[in-house]
């Protein structure tokens, strides 16, 4: 078991390298806290398929990176490559 999880660990930290992942990083607003949700599909579906409710996602560190370690989060649709999931109240327009 523990070859999967580091298998699945160093697949998505080189996903996160990726230069798209660092390009659209790099036009995001993040504090410590927030989460980098990885998209679970490949491929953009134009059917109706069954898709996994379970997405690898990194917590910001304080100092503003993903943090080395994976965790999952579930119950969240997403339909990019990678969503930011912000731990900051929303705020209500005046």
């Amino acid at each position: 078991m523990d070859a999967i999880v580091r298998a699945v660990t160093n697949s998505a930290r080189n996903a996160l390298a990726h230069p798209a992942c660092v390009s659209w990083f790099a036009t995001q607003k993040v504090a410590s806290g927030d989460l980098i949700l990885v998209n679970n599909s490949f491929v953009f579906r134009e059917v109706k398929t069954a898709k996994s409710d379970l997405y690898l996602a990194f917590s910001i560190t304080k100092n503003g990176k993903p943090a080395s370690a994976a965790q999952v989060a579930t119950g969240l649709k997403i339909n990019s490559d990678f969503r930011l999931m912000s731990r900051r109240p929303a705020t209500s327009p005046l």
